[in-house]
């Protein structure tokens, strides 16, 4: 259809308006039908001056294929426009057209109808001053963004091109900017007479609508994901100064509960989500770790070594958190049925970088700072100590102490009393110096995009000495797709090596207990002082002996994808894991006291490990229109192959403590610890998803299972799961309630199973003797076996709604029920068959629910933004069967309460006239026995929660990270195990037990000291009164950092520089006792709190 022109006379143009409307008429039923959106994308490029309306639209016409219709009339008091737009949307152009016109418009189907409106005409006023501006619009990742870039109050606007630069001609030097886009906050900025530009864009809260959510087999938008997951960037990251990447999760995700156990860098650091499935504590429930689309290994790596590490060396810690892009917590049955029994506890999803399209560019980020012990335990002062040993003896009836005896007490009778040594600050109390650095190379085209970097980390220790942790990673990624986009191609290789210097022992436990009165660490001269042979000095004990694990660990991935014919993908993933491990520690000469050394073997113990794992995936997918929606259909199968060995080796006899690292130099070597296994798991799978008019979702999702962890009759497991949304903000019901941008109910249910158990359980196994017999080795069963055990049963049920309010806030809550039954575990046996336990299926079931709340609420935006991200989860964890179980070797769990009930004594106070600690006597004979033993409190988490808060202002901005935890934990009483005072235990104490008993008829809640009432002192550790409030409040993380002015960045020749400060663990709110509520026990060294600056350059 032509320009349409109505002229005179009155009559004619009513006839011709007749025709038109009629015709019109008929266009806009057609066009309702067709219901075409591919008009809304058409693109128009125009450059021009002083142009009548009518050229512009004849123009416009030309490009898009639009019919215009409009009155001549109407375009008389038009004025002329200037209108400079590269590759941007035709309705955007229009608008631009009409702007200061008195004219609006309407688009239905391919017809554009001009209206006139009662605006007044724009008076032409000359121009000012004008520039030529060049800039660049990148998000808070540092990622180039498509945009629309307008001068406000004017018709002038351009678009960014893939790099996120454009640029505009002849603008006012004083104008406004104004950057538009769906995916970002929209953006002022002011020239005040800047020709180039590098402007920083926040992504919109609530444009996850069009995030796209994926998987190693399939991918989504998040509007229309029935599932339930959970997403942190590298900007969280990024943020955070750790080591490993479970710390950079915590507190920033619901159902996702992380526990650092320990402070010392590489150290064990435990992930549950939603709850524990296993009424066996030490069959874990560690989630799948999936990195770059290969499974990773999460179980304790350097187990039956020992050391500073207690045998746990974290394998995660291995994975770098500066190379990670994204990480993706699967938790529902919809999201994680793909992954079939693996994925029972969870799915995690480890993205490292790629590379960005556009010139090379150049990045830099490095960061300096230090980590200190955050929090020392309140202990007695010598004068308190002194006492409380004095006290003791008295009350003991051992005051005064025979000379001959002075050295079961020489804190008393052989050491100076008025020396006074603060052992934490000794021991424990140095900062450790952190640097972090990372280079990477980044570019390609819209088709070929790759990247290389590397990273360093280097942490020092809080112990004296020199003693840390390095960390070296080198990440290289390339993707390419071909020119007409039916194949691509993908490859990323990632490598790390660490080594972590510490000492053999963890000092935590010498700077807790050790006497405050105890001797100097060296004499005059410098020498290890042993005070005459009355002490063992920590300085020799704990730090000469020398500790040192060295990893590797290489993850490659290559992916391929075939379009064959429209809609029909051929794809494959090969991938490849290799992790090795090995580990020294030495018992040299010099640690031992002197008059010790005739009894006593210097040795070191050597062990190694190394697991390598490689997987397959082919999978077809196929995609087309069914009916008014749109489906798509998966099929694939996976074969995966891990082998592992690991050695431990013990070797003695050294004559010298320069050879305790060559284990050829000993004359004697004994292998201690020797393991290997294969596991191989294969798996068929399919998925069928049906999307309906954007509104309706089904998802379903089947697998079959096959795990060489059971015997030959059931070695194969079928699951499968279901899940929904509705997308109830797109029906006309809901669509004029204008506070509602979006509101969607999901639900999903599915059957997994489970093989988290170990390795050839289902066979009699045999072990060496230890000690040869006459020179010769025997065997000995370790292992009865039982191939009936089948797979562990966990049924998901889950149900959520997001809602979406003003644009504004995002609220969504998750509703979960998991059931695990069929128990796999290893099942006590009497002390007569030989052997431990047996592996076999228990008919135990295993609960967990809760709720999950997430709001994310923009408070402020404009020149200050402020955005919050708060989540709040309530997990609750029962036993809800067992049959028979009075009669297992589980007897100690009730049914109807969690698995993390305790059994115990009930503590009744310290009897106030024999100053001991008392307990009910529950079968009422006298005495306090296991028989007294009853159900007394849950020690697990009740709720957890986490705030972040990103406020910036221009080029400043504040991010921090609040995380609370109600729990229960252990009381300090289980890092102390003897009674205050007592003969021949050195140790200091707390110093709330001054408050002790000290008379007949004194009411307090702490024993008197003394030798007597070891018993009562053991047994409150089994009781209620060793359980505690161990809840806490920490400001987890807080960033500052200032974008540098592009003036300066523009003279160095930089894309773009922000320097920043760090700061991890900083405050931490609680009444517990010990060190740390988190970590809580106290003889291990607590998280640190870590604060460091940097600078973040890219050229």
């Amino acid at each position: 259809m032509d320009l349409t022109f109505v002229k005179e006379p009155y009559h004619e143009a009513i006839i011709k308006t007749l025709r038109i409307m009629k015709l019109t008429a008929i266009i806009l039923l057609s066009a309702c039908l067709a219901a075409s959106a591919k008009g809304l994308s058409q693109r128009i490029t125009l450059s021009v001056k002083d142009a009548p309306l009518e050229n512009v639209f004849r123009e416009i016409q030309k490009q898009s294929g639009y019919a215009f219709v409009y009155f001549n009339d109407d375009l008389v008091n038009t004025g002329k426009v200037n209108i400079e737009v590269k590759d941007v949307d035709l309705d955007e152009v229009l608008r631009l057209c009409v702007k200061n016109q008195p004219l609006t418009f309407t688009i239905t189907g391919k017809i554009v109808v001009i209206k006139k409106t009662n605006l007044p005409t724009l008076n032409i006023t000359t121009e000012p001053p004008q520039i030529d501006v060049h800039g660049k619009v990148v998000n808070e990742n540092g990622e180039p963004v498509i945009a629309t870039v307008t001068i406000k109050g004017t018709t002038i606007a351009t678009s960014t091109n893939e790099n996120g630069e454009f640029e505009l001609k002849n603008v006012d030097e004083k104008a406004t900017l104004i950057i538009t886009s769906v995916t970002i906050e929209t953006r002022e900025i002011k020239l005040e007479g800047k020709p180039d530009l590098l402007i920083s864009v926040k992504i919109k809260i609530g444009s996850g609508e069009e995030v796209v959510v994926k998987t190693n087999y399939w991918e989504t938008k998040q509007r229309l994901n029935p599932g339930n997951i959970s997403t942190i960037t590298s900007k969280e990251i990024e943020m955070q100064p750790v080591s490993n990447p479970l710390q950079a999760m915590q507190g920033r995700m619901p159902g996702v509960f992380i526990q650092e156990s320990t402070g010392l860098p590489g150290g064990l650091i435990s992930i549950q989500i939603r709850g524990r499935n296993s009424i066996n504590p030490s069959s874990g429930s560690n989630p799948l770790f999936i990195v770059d689309g290969v499974p990773f290994s999460s179980e304790s790596f350097g187990t039956g070594f020992g050391g500073i590490q207690q045998n746990y060396v974290s394998p995660i810690n291995s994975i770098s958190p500066s190379d990670i892009e994204s990480i993706e917590v699967l938790k529902d049955a919809d999201a994680t049925a793909i992954y079939g029994s693996r994925g029972a506890n969870g799915v995690v999803l480890i993205t490292t970088k790629k590379g960005n399209s556009g010139k090379t560019s150049i990045g830099i980020n490095f960061s300096t700072g230090f980590s200190q012990v955050p929090h020392f335990m309140d202990l007695l002062s010598r004068e308190q100590n002194l006492e409380m040993k004095k006290e003791a003896l008295k009350n003991s009836n051992l005051w005064p102490l025979s000379p001959a005896d002075y050295s079961k007490a020489p804190d008393v009778f052989l050491w100076d009393t008025t020396r006074y040594t603060d052992w934490q600050k000794e021991l424990m109390g140095r900062t450790a110096k952190t640097t972090n650095a990372r280079i990477a190379l980044s570019g390609g085209s819209s088709k070929t995009r790759y990247l290389f970097s590397g990273s360093y980390l280097k942490l020092g220790s809080v112990f004296p000495g020199d003693f840390g942790y390095q960390k070296g990673s080198g990440l290289f990624s390339l993707n390419h797709r071909s020119e007409n986009d039916r194949f691509s191609f993908s490859f990323s290789a990632n490598y790390t090596i660490d080594d972590n210097h510490l000492p053999k022992l963890d000092l935590t436990d010498e700077a807790i207990h050790l006497s405050p009165g105890a001797p100097a660490l060296f004499d005059q001269n410098g020498n290890i002082n042993w005070e005459n042979n009355t002490w063992l000095n920590p300085m020799a004990t704990y730090l000469n002996p020398k500790y040192r694990a060295t990893g590797e660990n290489l993850i490659t991935n290559v992916g391929l994808d075939y379009e064959v014919i429209p809609g029909l993908h051929v794809r494959s993933n090969f991938g490849y894991n290799k992790r090795d491990l090995e580990q020294l520690a030495t018992t040299p000469f010099s640690s031992i006291r002197p008059d010790l050394l005739a009894n006593f073997q210097v040795g070191s113990v050597f062990g190694n490990a190394k697991v390598k794992t490689w997987i397959i995936e082919p999978q077809l997918e196929y995609t087309r229109s069914l009916g008014k929606g749109k489906i798509i259909l998966l099929a694939g199968t996976s074969f995966q192959d891990t082998k592992s060995n690991s050695e431990v080796k013990s070797a003695t006899g050294y004559t010298s403590d320069a050879l305790l690292e060559n284990i050829g130099a000993a004359p004697n070597v004994r292998i201690s610890l020797a393991n290997a296994y294969q596991y191989r798991y294969m798996a068929v799978f399919g998925r069928v998803n049906y999307n309906l008019h954007d509104k309706y979702v089904l998802n379903l999702t089947a697998r079959r299972d096959g795990s060489s962890r059971f015997g030959p009759e059931n070695k194969f497991g079928n699951f499968g799961a279901a899940g929904a949304a509705w997308i109830f903000s797109e029906e006309k019901l809901f669509k004029n309630l204008r506070f509602l941008s979006f509101g969607k109910i999901r639900a999903s249910y599915g059957i997994t199973g489970s093989d988290n158990i170990g390795n050839y359980q289902y066979l009699d196994s045999y072990s060496p003797t230890t000690n040869p017999y006459q020179g010769i080795t025997g065997l000995v069963p370790t292992r009865l076996a039982n191939a009936e055990y089948g797979w562990e049963t966990n049924k998901k049920l889950e149900a959520g709604i997001e809602l979406k309010f003003l644009n504004r806030i995002n609220l969504e809550v998750s509703y979960y029920k998991n059931r695990s039954s069929n128990q796999l575990v290893g099942y006590a046996l009497p002390v007569i068959t030989g052997q431990a336990s047996v592996q076999r299926n228990l008919p135990a079931t295993v609960q967990n629910t809760g709720w999950e709340f997430e709001l994310k609420t923009e408070n402020l935006k404009g020149a200050v933004s402020w955005l919050t991200d708060f989540s709040l989860s309530i997990p609750r964890n029962k036993l809800i069967a067992f049959p028979n179980i009075e009669n297992s070797s589980y007897r100690n769990l009730v049914v109807g309460e969690p698995l993390s009930i305790v059994r115990g004594f009930k503590y009744t106070g310290v009897d106030y006239i024999t100053g001991l600690y008392t307990f009910e006597d529950l079968n009422h004979d006298g005495a306090i026995t296991d028989e007294d033993l009853q159900v007394i409190e849950n020690n697990g988490v009740d709720y957890y929660l986490g705030m972040n808060n990103s406020i910036s202002y221009k080029g400043v901005e504040l991010n921090f990270l609040i995380q609370a935890v109600k729990q229960t934990g252990v009381d300090y009483f289980s890092s102390f195990s003897s009674p205050p005072g007592y003969l021949g235990y050195l140790s200091n104490q707390p110093a709330l037990v001054m408050d002790r008993w000290q008379y007949p008829g004194h009411v307090t809640d702490i024993q008197k000291f003394g030798n007597g009432g070891l018993s009562n002192y053991i047994n409150l550790s089994r009781s209620d009164r060793n359980l505690t409030d161990a809840s806490y409040i920490k400001l987890r993380n807080v960033q500052l950092s200032y974008q540098l002015p592009v003036k300066w960045i523009n003279k160095a020749k930089m894309k773009k520089a922000d320097v920043f400060i760090q700061g991890q663990n900083l405050i931490t709110l609680t009444d517990y006792v010990g060190l740390d509520p988190e970590s809580q026990y106290s003889y291990r060294l607590p998280p640190l709190r870590t604060i460091t600056m940097g600078i973040q350059i890219s050229f």
